[in-house]
């Protein structure tokens, strides 16, 4: 092996791709991904004080090694690691990772960590944060001491051996856990899981054990934990000390010395279980609340009083609280001077582009501008040439259009393919667009509107492989990326792969997810040095980079507060959907509600009613006052197509979708 010894390392993937080394004595300083994709590596007694730095390895060896703060994310994607008696203060170290075996590792700061890993192995570990071990798979521990909330979020097949917990919202949504000789402190413990076993276990929790299907417990100290073992099923416990409360058991056996009370005030149906909840009370924000938007300044509800807007992307419920407190606050200095962009606004978006979309940016990537569509303006003028080819995927967002031609340049379509009430892309139409020596720039809609649909990694990996080749950039507008069906998340396209992010412009904002369009708030996200300098010369040229007075507040009380509101809107965004389907396909049978995971905006197919559908959406609205959005505005096949806003209550919709049956009638009487 290569010897390193003694070495002061700096700057960005310092030895990148390296293999087959011997790292010692030596100190990383600066500069990202220094070891990314290296093979057979040993270190010791070695200091990381930057990010990423092993990334993608395989076969590392650890010895004796130190994280520092700022080594965040450190060893994602990693295969077939070891490490021993190091010391790690960064968050987030490892994700994606196979085969980790840990002994006598100490993590200060653990918050994030060992997400969605496999064949993990910890003897004599010490984990100090939040979210330790979500999701992960085949975990054996011994000796293991967790200081932290929400510890093994989510996992599978786990098998702990002496170890402690000092933790609330432990082991909660899993499957298959057992866990001897160890001790638990924290309340509500193991809610939603599937088959968990405890042996020779003291536990002191709470509301502790619940909504558990097979509970399994030999010779355990039940300690200070009331209100147990609720709507659990299939219950064999053996309890040797005193259970202050038992509530609501479904099935099964609990053997104790005593139980102080025994609960049944709302008794199940035999052999029943009740839906599993959520860790806080589904729906607990209000949509359902009827807001009269009329005379208020409202772009969606300047129309007559007998109409119902549901056209433009804008929904009809409050913002999240947190938002609504931070202008509020803002407003009761009663000064709007000059605005900067500080720190803490990059430091939530990343938040949230971790939290929600297991994603974590450099802030250094990140700008301030006014809006995605002025951005995606400005990157035409700066990214491509008057009399370039701008690529769009049709049907699409009709803005892009204009973006476009109103800059000089020529839209190209690589148009979608549409079969079987399904969309796809037509990947050699695409390859021979992006071959085109006049396109330079692709526009992509991620997840797309208007059809909803959510593009897969390897769908955005061939996109971006694609544009590498051919030297195109990908502006990624990803305004919808929070609203999808739950558990059907999106990819940022830059997440997909290196060559994505490297070719990628990006583009989020609060806008759309909190209602917040008027804030006039959005972050673009540019991985490339260079690509980043181009755009920012022409943000800043073109005014986009400084704020109003509420938008920083009010973005950063949404990035920071607002994930359990978002989550609500998206299940009422859901059943809208639902909705929405169900009555078609009982009352208008011609139609065909395209199946869609994201967006609050429902495309239909109207083919077998007519080919016109603006003529269709002019005799809805004027026969029953309903406005909705002829698909031709969006190019390919949108003719065809008519899109319907969903996000409001439900009385709304059901309003919307009376007067969408009765004006399909109308049109049919006329055109008979």
């Amino acid at each position: 092996m290569k010897e390193v010894n003694q070495q002061t390392l700096t700057g960005e993937r310092a030895l990148f791709q390296g293999h087959d080394l011997h790292i010692t004595n030596s100190i990383f300083v600066d500069g990202e991904s220094p070891l990314k994709h290296g093979k057979n590596l040993a270190i010791d007694h070695t200091i990381f004080k930057y990010k990423y730095p092993l990334w993608y390895t395989d076969h590392t060896q650890l010895d004796h090694t130190t994280w520092q703060p700022d080594a965040h994310a450190g060893a994602w994607y990693a295969k077939d690691m070891t490490m021993a008696h190091s010391m790690i203060r960064a968050t987030k170290t490892f994700r994606h990772a196979q085969n980790l075996h840990l002994d006598d590792v100490t993590f200060a700061d653990a918050g994030e960590t060992l997400w969605w890993c496999d064949d993990l192995h910890l003897d004599n570990v010490t984990a100090t944060g939040d979210y330790f071990g979500m999701n992960s798979t085949n975990v054996v521990v011994n000796n293991l001491k967790v200081n932290g909330n929400y510890a093994f979020d989510g996992s599978k097949n786990v098998e702990v051996h002496n170890s402690t917990f000092i933790t609330h919202d432990a082991f909660w949504n899993c499957d298959n856990v057992t866990i001897y000789d160890s001790t638990i402190i924290g309340e509500y413990l193991a809610w939603n899981t599937k088959n968990i076993t405890f042996v020779n276990c003291w536990l002191e929790s709470e509301q502790g054990l619940c909504y558990v299907d097979h509970l399994t417990m030999r010779n355990c100290s039940l300690v200070n934990t009331n209100l147990s073992f609720e709507y659990c099923s299939n219950i064999d416990a053996t309890i040797n000390t005193t259970i202050d409360s038992v509530k609501n058991p479904i099935n099964g056996s609990i053997s104790a010395p005593a139980i102080g009370d025994i609960i049944f005030d709302d008794p199940p149906s035999i052999g029943a279980r009740p839906l599993l909840p959520p860790r806080r009370p589904p729906m607990s924000n209000n949509f359902s609340e009827m807001i009269d938007r009329r005379h208020t300044n409202s772009v969606k509800w300047d129309v007559a009083d007998n109409e119902l807007p549901m056209w433009v992307a804008d929904m009809d419920f409050r913002t999240a609280p947190g938002i609504v407190a931070a202008i509020q606050k803002k407003a009761a200095t009663g000064i709007f001077g000059y605005e900067e962009v500080p720190q803490a606004y990059f430091d939530a978006v990343q938040h949230w582009l971790t939290t929600e979309h297991n994603w974590t940016p450099q802030t250094d990537w990140m700008r301030f501008v006014t809006g995605v569509v002025p951005a995606i303006s400005s990157a035409v003028r700066r990214v491509s040439h008057v009399g370039d080819n701008v690529l769009v995927q049709a049907p699409v967002y009709n803005i892009f259009y204009n973006s476009i031609v109103n800059n000089g340049r020529h839209v190209l379509s690589s148009d979608l393919h549409y079969a079987n009430g399904q969309y796809s892309i037509d990947w050699n139409d695409l390859a021979a667009k992006m071959a085109d020596p006049l396109t330079s720039m692709m526009i992509l809609c991620n997840p797309h509107n208007p059809v909803g649909k959510i593009w897969t990694p390897d769908e955005l990996r061939r996109i971006g492989e694609l544009a590498a080749t051919n030297h195109v950039t990908v502006f990624s507008d990803e305004i919808h990326g929070d609203i999808t069906t739950p558990g059907k998340g999106y990819t940022p396209f830059a997440a997909a792969s290196d060559t994505c992010a490297a070719v990628s412009i990006t583009a989020v904002s609060p806008s759309k997810t909190f209602n917040v369009a008027a804030l006039h708030a959005a972050t673009l996200i540019i991985p490339d040095e260079h690509r980043r300098n181009v755009v920012d010369r022409g943000i800043n040229t073109d005014e986009l980079a400084e704020p109003n007075a509420f938008a920083i507040d009010g973005s950063i009380a949404a990035y920071t507060t607002g994930a359990d509101w978002v989550h609500d809107l998206n299940r009422q965004i859901t059943a809208n959907r639902q909705a929405v389907t169900k009555f078609v396909q009982q009352n208008l049978p011609k139609l065909h509600v395209i199946a869609g995971d994201a967006t609050y905006l429902v495309w239909i197919d109207c083919r077998d009613v007519t080919t016109d559908t603006q003529a269709l959406c002019q005799v809805i609205r004027q026969t029953t006052g309903l406005f909705i959005t002829a698909g031709a505005v969006y190019g390919g096949n949108g003719h065809d197509f008519i899109r319907i806003n969903v996000a409001c209550p439900a009385e709304r919709l059901a309003d919307g979708l009376d007067r969408l049956k009765r004006g399909l009638q109308a049109f049919r009487q006329q055109n008979n």
